[in-house]
């Protein structure tokens, strides 16, 4: 059974869940902002795209890639590199947006995409892991499957 409803979904709201931010997005004065402590993010399509339609439901965010850092900035900045200059490694889903061309393909920038973090309320680099494996595993119950620039996901801690 989901941790939260379709309806808690869309209105990006999780059981202790209060200290995720609003969406914003994904370039680098946002990244800038952040502290540099453990946490979990999410990046999503932008508002205008629409929804994204999945195997059992169509997800309004339009989230593409959910991950977890020890270093949130450094990891959404190697994020951002990735996925504006093409060749650049670091990140697997910037990579993917960037050099594999999916941004393009969207017909989008990367800076037109959006992203949500919570830090880990512990500081520990094992919350900040909980806290992704918490969206991924409601991700999965909602819609039957992954995000799709998420490739896998610890089973074992569910």
């Amino acid at each position: 059974m989901s941790l939260i409803t379709l309806l808690d979904w869309n209105k990006w709201r999780f059981p202790g869940g209060d200290a995720w931010s609003d969406w914003h997005a994904l370039e680098p004065a946002t990244i800038e902002a952040l502290a540099v402590k453990p946490g979990a993010y999410v990046v999503g399509l932008p508002e205008s795209f629409g929804s994204l339609r999945r195997l059992l439901a169509a997800d309004e965010h339009g989230l593409l890639d959910v991950g977890e850092s020890g270093e949130l900035r450094t990891r959404l900045r190697h994020l951002f590199r990735c996925a504006t200059v093409k060749g650049q490694r670091g990140h697997m889903a910037g990579w993917r947006l960037g050099t594999g061309g999916l941004v393009d393909k969207l017909g989008i920038t990367a800076q037109e995409l959006r992203i949500s973090w919570c830090y880990a309320e512990d500081g520990s680099d094992e919350e900040a892991y909980r806290l992704e494996g918490t969206i991924l595993q409601s991700y999965f119950d909602l819609f039957g499957e992954l995000p799709p620039l998420n490739y896998k996901f610890n089973w074992s801690g569910t």
